[in-house]
């Protein structure tokens, strides 16, 4: 996620933001593959939130305009507020 949160997208263009979305997403993967059983319901989440960041990042890399990007910025958001949430659930387990 601090990959995500680090981009500098005016800086750097959209190929940074597309590196960090694939960061994440080799991150992400590692969580289900490790999770999955447990955390089923809360992972499904996690997938869906890093879909939409992943969406959002295509379409301002084909489309770059301030609305486009404002919707990264929003998934963004709204991904590591989820994965906040799973790392509390996680702990409270621990």
């Amino acid at each position: 996620m601090t990959d995500l949160g680090d981009v500098q997208v005016v800086e750097n263009g959209t190929a940074s933001l597309k590196e960090a979305v694939a960061s994440v997403k080799s991150d992400l993967q590692n969580v289900v593959d490790d999770a999955t059983s447990e955390f089923g319901t809360q992972v499904d989440g996690l997938q869906a939130g890093f879909d939409a960041v992943q969406e959002a990042t295509t379409a301002a890399a084909d489309a770059p305009s301030a609305d486009t990007l404002s919707a990264v910025k929003s998934s963004i958001r709204a991904l590591a507020d989820d994965v906040h949430m799973f790392a509390d659930d996680v702990a409270s387990t621990c």
